[in-house]
């Protein structure tokens, strides 16, 4: 019987681990999106400033 809960406590770990890398790369996508659309902005500023 503790054998069963120590695994089911070892599979709830382990999916709260999963869980919480999946959002990690999720937001760590996130992230990456919003300093690209940054540095696009940016970009896009200073070719029109060459342009003119």
């Amino acid at each position: 019987m503790s054998l069963f809960f120590h695994y089911a406590d070892y599979q709830l770990s382990f999916l709260d681990y999963f869980l919480k890398k999946r959002a990690n790369i999720f937001h760590f996508l996130l992230y990456k999106r919003r300093i690209f659309e940054k540095v696009g902005i940016r970009e896009k500023f200073l070719n029109n400033k060459e342009v003119k």
